[in-house]
C-alpha cells in the first residue's frame, strides 16, 4: 500500500520499529503543532516496540512467554489492553485469529478447538496488570506472538496522541501493510488517497480508495510466500492469496486481514454481514477479486 499522488503539501516523521517503517504524515499548515505531536507519537511507537517485541528477552512479551504456569508477571496497560483486544478478535474469526503461535512443528502440535474459554486472569493494580498463564487451553510450546495485531494497535494510540493535540487531519503508516486516516488533508478531497490490490487484476475502481476516520490493513503472499499460519490447523493460510480489511480501529483491521488469510469466502462474507462497519477484499485462489461492505472504500 502507498499514498497516491496529492496536490497538497506534507510533512512526514518516522521511525523504524517493528521490522519496517513507521511515518506520521500530516499537512500544512501548524508545523510547529504537527512536529510536536508527531514527536509524542514515534516515542509512544518506540515504547509499544519494546513492550512487543518477542525477540528482546526484556520485552514484556519475552517475559510472559517465559513464564511457568501459573505464574504472575506484571505488564504494562498496553500489554493489557492489546491481549483483550486480541482475544475477542480470536473470538469473532472463529480463531482464525490467534496470537498464540506454536514453538513445535505442526505435525507434533496439540490439536486445537476452533474457539476455546481463554482467560489470561488479567488483575489491574494501579497503571499496570498482573496477567496469570493459567488456562489449561494455552497449549504446551507455545508462545505470544503480537506480529498480527501490533502494527494496527500503534496506530491507533498514535492517533488518540494526535486527537488530544487537536491534529486535525493525519494519515498513520505501519510499513507497507496498514494505514489509519484521521480527517482528509484538504477540502477538497473526501479522504487520504490510499493505493491497494495493484497488480492482483482487480478492476482500477478497486485499486485506490480514500481513507477518511478508518484503516486499512493488507496480509498476502506475494511477498513473503505463505508466511501466515492456520492457528487452527497449522501449515500455511488457504484461505486466500490476498486480503485487505478495513475498520475504524486499525488493531481491528490489521488483525482482520490476518484473518482472512485463514478464513474461507463465505466465512468473510458472513462475518462482514454481521459488522457492517468491517470491509473487506479478498482474491480467491482462482484469481477472483470478492468484495464486502465496500460502500465504506469505493
Amino acid at each position: 500500500m502507498g499514498i497516491g499522488n496529492s496536490p497538497f503539501a506534507a510533512f512526514r516523521h518516522s521511525t523504524r520499529i517493528m521490522d519496517c517503517r513507521f511515518e506520521v504524515v500530516t499537512p500544512g499548515p501548524n508545523v510547529s503543532l504537527q512536529r510536536n505531536a508527531a514527536c509524542r507519537v514515534i516515542e509512544k511507537w518506540q515504547h509499544l516496540h519494546r513492550l512487543f517485541n518477542r525477540f528482546d528477552p526484556n520485552s514484556e512479551i519475552s517475559v510472559i512467554n517465559r513464564a511457568t504456569p501459573g505464574q504472575a508477571v506484571s505488564v504494562d496497560e498496553d500489554v493489557a489492553a492489546c491481549l483483550q483486544i486480541a482475544e475477542r478478535l480470536r473470538v469473532d474469526t472463529g480463531g482464525a485469529f490467534d496470537i498464540e503461535a506454536s514453538a513445535v512443528e505442526d505435525s507434533e502440535r496439540p490439536k486445537r478447538k476452533a474457539v476455546r474459554d481463554r482467560s489470561w486472569g488479567l488483575e489491574k493494580s494501579k497503571k499496570r496488570y498482573r496477567i496469570r498463564l493459567s488456562n489449561p487451553g494455552f497449549c504446551v510450546g507455545s508462545y505470544l506472538d503480537f506480529g498480527g495485531i501490533a502494527k494496527g494497535y500503534a496506530l491507533d494510540r498514535g492517533l488518540e496522541i494526535l486527537q488530544q493535540c487537536e491534529v486535525e487531519s493525519s494519515l498513520l503508516i505501519g510499513g507497507t501493510s496498514t494505514v489509519l486516516a484521521l480527517g482528509s488533508p484538504s477540502a477538497d478531497v473526501p479522504g487520504w488517497l490510499v493505493s491497494m490490490a495493484e497488480g492482483w487484476g482487480c478492476p482500477e475502481l478497486f485499486t485506490k480508495v480514500w481513507l477518511k476516520d478508518r484503516a486499512l490493513s493488507a496480509s498476502g503472499t506475494r511477498k513473503r510466500g505463505p508466511h501466515i499460519k492456520d492457528p487452527k490447523k497449522g501449515g500455511p493460510a488457504q484461505g486466500h492469496l490476498a486480503a485487505w480489511a478495513s475498520y475504524t480501529s486499525a488493531a481491528e483491521a490489521d488483525a482482520l486481514s490476518t484473518a482472512f488469510m485463514v478464513m474461507e469466502t463465505d466465512e468473510v462474507e458472513a462475518l462482514c454481514d454481521r459488522d457492517i462497519r468491517v470491509s473487506a477484499l479478498v482474491i480467491t485462489h482462482t484469481g477472483a477479486c470478492r468484495t464486502f461492505n465496500s460502500e465504506f472504500l469505493f
